[in-house]
């Protein structure tokens, strides 16, 4: 028997990426049956700020991205990260889809396919000297484990007090409440995150 040749899954090359997220966003409202201003009340978002995105016509944010896959009850992955054959799936250094915050200090990409099945998602991050990242709470039952590769970041969990990580240092929390993390010093921080939902979450 001639052996199966492996598929390879690229991901969505970083001009594309706006246009596939607008694609996808489109498909789970339909699927939804949401209009845009239904979408705009369960965000928080206008509706011409919404039509960009779902055009294609600009790149959300990973703040917006958050908010916008809660409010249609799925994860992010689903918006951003490239697709997968069984078999196997391959992605090339600099070709993964990334996300940056509205201030651009904060850029967060995807380091695994997207897999409805697979009750997690991989992200690299990378933290700019003195820059804050926040975040809405995730869906009940969502938890992170965020290690520090490189440089030094605080984190703050709901109201719990802020503690400090190191290069090496590793955390692992519930993330159904509001945090956040920023880098102590002058120097940037390298982070590796990741995201745990319950076994049922949404595709």
């Amino acid at each position: 028997m001639k052996p199966r040749q492996p598929t390879f899954s690229p991901a969505i090359d970083g001009t594309a990426l706006p246009v596939a997220v607008g694609h996808r966003i489109a498909h789970h409202m339909r699927r939804r049956d949401l209009t845009l201003e239904a979408l705009a009340a369960r965000t928080g978002l206008d509706a011409a700020t919404l039509n960009r995105i779902v055009q294609g016509d600009w790149q959300p944010t990973v703040d917006l991205l958050w908010k916008i896959a809660n409010a249609l009850g799925v994860r992010p992955g689903s918006l951003v990260a490239y697709g997968y054959m069984p078999e196997f799936a391959l992605s090339r250094a600099g070709l993964e889809s990334r996300l940056v915050s509205q201030d651009g200090g904060y850029v967060s990409r995807a380091l695994s396919p997207y897999r409805c099945r697979t009750p997690f998602e991989f992200y690299g991050a990378e933290l700019a000297a003195g820059a804050e990242q926040l975040f809405d709470a995730h869906p009940p039952g969502t938890f992170e484990t965020l290690t520090v590769h490189s440089g030094t970041v605080e984190i703050a969990i709901g109201r719990e007090p802020p503690r400090h990580l190191h290069a090496g240092d590793w955390v692992q929390f519930q993330a159904d409440v509001p945090h956040g993390f920023r880098t102590v010093g002058n120097e940037p921080a390298s982070l590796y995150l990741v995201i745990t939902y319950q076994a049922s979450g949404s595709a």
